[in-house]
């Protein structure tokens, strides 16, 4: 293999590497967050990320899917927030009774 050829090679190599490892501002402005917060969520463990000799560095893939799975959790939430409350205002159609006493039934 020529040698030209093999420098585009290993150059394609490294530039995919670099876009698949996110630093936290990377990250920060991905997530449109402030940099401390990136560094408090993923201490606590809230996002995935690994440290590198003392700094984080994140799989921007691991991150994509993290991403697409709050989105399915808050859609869910959404629903069922949704369906409660349309719940409610349908009992309070039917049976006429106030709020509160019907805070009280369903509890």
């Amino acid at each position: 293999m020529p040698y030209f050829l093999i420098c585009k090679l290993i150059h394609r190599v490294r530039s995919s590497m670099k876009e698949d490892i996110l630093t936290v501002r990377e990250v920060a402005e991905m997530l449109k967050l402030a940099d401390k917060t990136v560094y408090s969520l993923v201490s606590d463990g809230e996002i995935p990320g690994f440290k590198v000799g003392g700094s984080w560095r994140f799989s921007k893939k691991e991150l994509e899917k993290w991403v697409a799975a709050q989105n399915r959790k808050a859609s869910e939430n959404k629903k069922a927030r949704s369906d409660k409350s349309k719940y409610l205002v349908c009992l309070l159609d039917l049976q006429g009774a106030e709020p509160i006493a019907l805070k009280r039934n369903l509890e």
